[in-house]
C-alpha cells in the first residue's frame, strides 16, 4: 500500500527514511572513581543549556533504589541473579529515555537526557558494577550526589548565587 512516505500507522513521515542510521558505539566499562562526589558536581555543572529534568533524573535514580536497598540490608557479597536483571533493565531504561527525546538522531549531545548520561559516564558506570554489590552502593551514592548537585545547580528555589 503506498502512504507517501509516511508512517502507516501514526500518518508521520519516517524519521530515519533518506538518514544514515546512527552508529552504535558499545559503552566501555568504566570503574567509578574514588572521588565520585567531585564527578557528580563536575558533570551536573557541564550540562549548561539543555538540562535533565528533575522527574526525568529522579525517574533513572529509583530504578536503582530498591536493588540497594535490598543489598543494604543484606550481608552477601554478589548480587543475586535476579538483582543483576534489574540491573541490565535499568540499563535499557537509560537506552530508552536516551532514544525517546525529540530531536534524538543517535548523538548524545542532542538532547537533555543524552547529555546527562554523556557527562555522568552513567552507562559506564553502570556497566562496571557487573554482580558487585560493593560498586552498586557506591554507584547509588554517586547517583544520589548527581540529584543533589543538579538542584543545587538547577533547582527551583535559587537564591542569588
Amino acid at each position: 500500500m503506498y502512504n507517501n512516505g509516511n508512517n502507516r500507522f501514526n500518518n508521520r513521515p519516517n524519521q530515519t527514511y533518506g538518514q544514515t542510521p546512527p552508529s552504535i558505539q558499545p559503552v566501555k566499562a568504566e570503574p567509578l572513581p574514588e572521588d565520585y562526589v567531585k564527578k557528580a558536581e563536575e558533570a551536573i555543572a557541564a550540562l549548561k543549556g539543555k538540562v535533565i529534568t528533575t522527574s526525568k533524573l529522579r525517574s533513572l535514580f529509583s530504578l536503582f533504589s530498591e536493588t540497594y536497598n535490598e543489598v543494604i540490608r543484606g550481608d552477601q557479597e554478589k548480587l543475586t541473579p535476579p538483582q543483576v536483571a534489574v540491573l541490565s533493565a535499568a540499563k535499557v531504561r537509560v537506552y530508552y529515555e536516551i532514544g525517546r527525546e525529540d530531536g534524538y538522531r543517535g548523538d548524545l549531545n542532542s538532547g537533555s537526557v543524552g547529555r546527562f548520561v554523556k557527562y555522568s559516564k552513567l552507562l559506564e558506570y553502570l556497566y562496571d558494577i557487573g554482580d558487585s554489590c560493593e560498586k552498586l552502593i557506591q554507584f547509588y551514592h554517586y547517583m544520589e550526589a548527581l540529584v543533589a548537585f543538579h538542584r543545587y545547580y538547577f533547582g527551583e528555589k535559587r537564591d542569588n548565587r
